[in-house]
């Protein structure tokens, strides 16, 4: 009797063992660390105020690339940003993408989501600004956890400022400096942000609002129709 109780006791204990479980192994996820550190955010961030500042492209995407390639775990993606900060802006996102999907895409959970990921995928200039954004954002994610809104607002700062007008190539007054590239934003591509982020793109149009602008019509329009009072003699 007192055997059989003991088997119970151990049968009972194994089952309560195997319901929590899953609790258990859900908690270790919640309570992973992140797989970078707050040091290279803080000089992430810090080089790209600085390269926001550059006198030209290609300055800026070295500052970019050199300063932020500390925030990817994965030593080929880290690479490939390192060989960006010294290489062509516009081939930055080229030589980034195809590095960091190898990298990253065997080991993201998520990876059939993405585009860049798919045995089909095929590295193109188009193809990587079509498809680097939502791969990008898993990658810092996935590697930065909680410090993941401070690595994107940073990305998002040095994207924002590669899509406006920028002088190209060496220093100003070079001939590399007013040659053409495949797109104005390419060099700033490699830090694309999410479809997301751009609800947090400032305001680049000073126009009025059709709402604002209907008044003034209005009146425009009553002032043409007055008639005019006829000259005095």
């Amino acid at each position: 009797m007192l055997r059989c109780a003991g088997f119970m006791t151990r049968k009972a204990s194994l089952g309560v063992f195997l319901l929590l479980l899953p609790l258990v192994a859900l908690a270790c996820r919640r309570s992973e660390p992140q797989r970078i550190d707050l040091v290279a955010v803080e000089r992430c961030e810090s080089g790209v105020t600085r390269a926001v500042e550059a006198p030209t492209r290609t300055d800026g995407s070295h500052i970019y690339h050199d300063a932020c390639k500390d925030i990817y775990a994965e030593k080929g993606c880290r690479d490939a940003f390192g060989a960006a900060a010294s290489g062509d802006p516009d081939q930055a996102v080229l030589v980034t993408m195809d590095a960091c999907r190898k990298a990253y895409c065997p080991i993201l959970p998520n990876s059939a989501e993405f585009e860049a990921c798919r045995p089909t995928f095929q590295l193109s200039l188009q193809s990587a600004l079509h498809g680097w954004p939502p791969l990008h954002h898993a990658i810092v994610t996935h590697d930065a956890k909680d410090l993941s809104p401070r690595v994107l607002a940073a990305l998002f700062r040095f994207y924002a400022r590669g899509t406006q007008p920028w002088p190209r190539g060496g220093p100003a007054g070079s001939a590399g400096s007013a040659a053409p590239g495949p797109s104005e934003g390419a060099s700033a591509a490699s830090a694309a942000p999410p479809p997301s982020a751009a609800s947090a793109a400032p305001a680049l149009s000073s126009a009025p609002s059709a709402g604002s602008a209907a008044p003034r019509a209005k009146s425009a329009a009553s002032a043409a129709r007055a008639p005019r009072s006829a000259p005095s003699h």
